[in-house]
């Protein structure tokens, strides 16, 4: 269950940030 809930936590913010960056970047 944590290890689940670890890779929910990096996967959630990852994508996030890559919209983030193309956001800012164009």
């Amino acid at each position: 269950m944590e290890k689940f809930t670890n890779l929910k936590g990096i996967a959630a913010p990852l994508p996030m940030m890559n919209i983030d960056t193309d956001m800012i970047i164009p």
